[in-house]
């Protein structure tokens, strides 16, 4: 496996410091096996006469140029394909022997459509359940434009968190931690 390579592209810089540490701790961890490269693409910031379409456009030609284009590509994203451990490793196996050896990996960003669970805030099942809902949905992020609608919280069901929190460069870190398993000296 000497000949493998990981590229993991994401928008913006990871702003917590702990998950600077995550993600440099599993970068280390990965790099006695095969080649990591980190790409981080300038954020687009919303301003005065910019639509949020011409940040995303913006954004999206950033990762375009970014992207290696002989490189085998995962979309990392909430609403994508989820696989075990075993799957994944069943996957990085079959794509190495098609000689499949440069990997990318593009990070997905915030959850813009974040809300609660759809039974809020009345049809949870009972009246202790609809009141876990809350008065009003969570602002941040409901509310905000695209690059603000993140909050750092750990709620279960009903207002779940983590389709939030699973969007930032922190949840992605586990990706890059579940990479480190399935190579080998």
């Amino acid at each position: 496996m000497g000949g493998l390579s990981f590229t993991i592209v994401h928008v913006g810089k990871p702003k917590v410091s702990f998950v600077r540490s995550g993600i440099e701790h599993y970068v280390r961890k990965i790099k006695p096996y095969a080649s990591v490269e980190l790409k981080a693409v300038r954020e687009e910031v919303l301003r005065k006469g910019l639509s949020l379409q011409e940040v995303r456009k913006k954004e999206r030609e950033r990762l375009r140029k970014a992207m290696d284009a002989r490189a085998t590509w995962v979309v990392l994203d909430e609403k994508g394909k989820q696989l075990v451990s075993s799957q994944f490793a069943s996957l990085l196996e079959e794509w190495m022997v098609q000689g499949r050896s440069r990997l990318g990996f593009l990070v997905g960003g915030p959850n813009p459509s974040y809300n609660w669970d759809g039974c809020c805030p009345s049809s949870c099942g009972s009246v202790g359940n609809n009141a876990l809902c809350g008065a009003a949905p969570l602002s941040p992020p409901a509310g905000q434009p695209d690059q603000k609608s993140y909050l750092q919280f750990n709620d279960s069901w009903p207002l779940n968190s983590w389709e939030v929190t699973e969007n930032s460069n922190g949840y992605q870190a586990a990706y890059i931690r579940l990479l480190a398993h399935f190579v080998s000296p």
